[in-house]
């Protein structure tokens, strides 16, 4: 990173937020055109206060230069080492053609579910304002593609798959194998899904082997899936669930 694009990165967070600067720089100003009167006449407004005030106006024009010029820089880094960019969230590629394609060409024998996993997913996320978050149910023997169909909807949802911020992968006997543990793991799940929720909107949520869930974590989640705009002050209307039994 160049000098120039350090400076700037160092002086944005006093700027952007309400003109940090030029609101702290106006108060220094006005306090300081009164001095004058304060130990000199009040009609002793000589070159040299006006020399100072001439060079802090041009102070604060070089200053509003060095933002404008800065700003698409300063966007262009900040988006490449960050998940969010002035456009939306970039860790969402929501490529339903490529999920239509990998379904079609890698997973065998199971037409119905492609065409069941597709319809839904792509009504989903074309709906703005969805009435509940999406929740899939995927149910079959050892071999037969659930956990591979649930990582194409991971890859082709999001630029890092299962590796995104916003995909959240569990397994019900290693995540939670106690059961005299229930009330916390509910209380830990429950935080943990607002938490993500509120970092990522469309986040994913996998719970492998979810039959062995216990019936009290069920309970806990049932409120994220269900009809209600909010929960706890949360919005989990676009979030998925992904259930393998």
């Amino acid at each position: 990173m160049n000098f120039q694009r350090l400076l700037l990165l160092c002086c944005w967070s006093q700027v952007v937020k309400g003109n940090l600067f030029q609101e702290q720089f106006g108060t220094f100003s006005e306090m300081f055109h009164s001095l004058p009167g304060q130990f000199w006449n009040s009609d002793c407004e000589n070159k040299e206060m006006t020399d100072i005030s001439k060079q802090n106006a041009k102070t604060l024009e070089a200053w509003s230069f060095l933002i404008q010029d800065g700003y698409q820089e300063i966007l262009s880094w900040y988006c490449s080492v960050h998940e969010c960019c002035e456009s939306g969230d970039c860790r969402l590629i929501n490529n339903i053609t490529g999920l239509d394609h990998d379904l079609n060409k890698k997973l065998h024998g199971q037409h119905l579910a492609k065409e069941v996993v597709v319809k839904a997913v792509k009504g989903f996320l074309a709906t703005k304002n969805p009435e509940k978050a999406l929740a899939l149910s995927f149910h079959g023997w050892s071999g037969t593609g659930k956990n591979f169909v649930a990582k194409m909807i991971a890859d082709n949802l999001y630029r890092d798959g299962l590796r995104s911020q916003c995909v959240h992968f569990y397994i019900a006997p290693f995540h939670f194998p106690h059961v005299n543990m229930v009330d916390v793991y509910k209380t830990q799940l429950q935080q943990f899904i607002q938490a993500a929720v509120q970092q990522c909107k469309q986040s994913l949520f996998i719970f492998d082997e979810a039959e062995k869930l216990h019936p009290g974590l069920i309970d806990a989640i049932k409120p994220y899936i269900d009809h209600y705009d909010h929960v706890d002050g949360v919005d989990f209307r676009k979030s998925m669930f992904i259930f393998l039994r």
